[in-house]
């Protein structure tokens, strides 16, 4: 369900797509092959609240409050974003956050069951990765600007690809969730319910994020 955002957002915050509530399984399906113990079990999981998720990876530009960039920002921790949003708040008057995964797996998932929104597999033409599952170099090996893929059924861009996405939830006292993988990953890193950790500090040229708040 796509809801109404507020009409005074600032231009450098970029395009947001309203979802929730909603009810959708989350976690591998029994056929994944990939699938690890930290996907399964799939279970239900209900969204009872409305928010706002940001179309496309926060940019280099949008880092700078400005517009022009339009590469996603990489190479910041997760503690880089919160000092980020703090200030970010008060430029938006907004209460921008990290999306939960719970709130991530739904958006990429936008209906889908399988594996990848499309069935049990991706192609280049969908997401920006690198290799095949034979290790064969397929994509572009760098990043991509917006609007290189074509958006999935909520209006979303590079939900899988690209960059691998930082979470709000931690994984352990000492780690943090990141859901998907960038630019130079294998397919089946790229899987709707694919999670790991990663340590708050880390820094990668594969990894970053997208804005989220809640709606009243």
């Amino acid at each position: 369900m796509q809801l109404s955002l507020p009409s005074d957002m600032p231009d450098w915050l970029g395009d947001f797509v309203g979802l929730g509530p909603a009810e959708f399984t989350m976690g591998a399906s029994a056929e994944d092959r990939y699938a690890t113990s930290a996907e399964r079990p799939a279970r239900i999981v209900d969204i009872q609240h409305r928010f706002a998720l940001g179309v496309f990876p926060v940019t280099e530009s949008q880092w700078n409050f400005t517009s022009g960039n339009p590469l996603p920002k990489v190479h910041v921790s997760w503690r880089d974003i919160q000092e980020w949003l703090e200030i970010a708040r008060f430029e938006s008057q907004l209460p921008l956050r990290l999306p939960s995964e719970t709130e991530w797996e739904y958006a990429a998932r936008a209906g889908s069951r399988s594996g990848f929104p499309a069935g049990e597999s991706i192609t280049p033409a969908e997401a920006n990765f690198l290799h095949d599952d034979a290790k064969i170099r397929i994509g572009p090996g760098g990043l991509t600007p917006r609007g290189s893929y074509l958006p999935n059924a909520f209006g979303l861009e590079d939900m899988l690809g690209n960059v691998a996405e930082w979470t709000a939830d931690a994984w352990s006292p000492e780690t943090r969730v990141v859901r998907s993988a960038g630019w130079d990953s294998l397919p089946r890193l790229l899987r709707l319910s694919a999670r790991h950790p990663l340590a708050p500090d880390r820094r990668q040229d594969n990894l970053g994020f997208r804005l989220a708040f809640d709606l009243s």
